[in-house]
């Protein structure tokens, strides 16, 4: 048993994780699946969209997938390597 989860599952009862994404990224699209089959909620953000752009403009990310995890209730940490964020995905399911 993974003695951080938790502190990890005390986080998101405040705060979802958030995934930047773009339209025709088919990582995105993969990632989100992966999300879903863990059943760990997450909110989508579209790059193109308010809260995407927010997210680009607030901490400089200019790639999708990333993946923005909760570290407070205002500061995320994020993971743009793909590899990186199923890795997380499959640790934290």
């Amino acid at each position: 048993m993974n003695p951080a989860k938790p502190e990890v599952a005390e986080v998101f009862m405040n705060q979802e994780l958030k995934l930047l994404t773009t339209f025709h990224c088919s990582k995105c699209k993969q990632v989100k699946k992966e999300l879903m089959d863990a059943g760990i909620s997450y909110v989508e953000c579209p790059a193109d969209e308010k809260s995407g752009i927010e997210l680009v403009v607030k901490y400089r990310v200019m790639t999708a997938p990333a993946l923005f995890i909760p570290e407070s209730e205002e500061s995320y940490r994020y993971i743009t390597d793909f590899s990186e964020i199923l890795k997380y995905i499959h640790e934290n399911a």
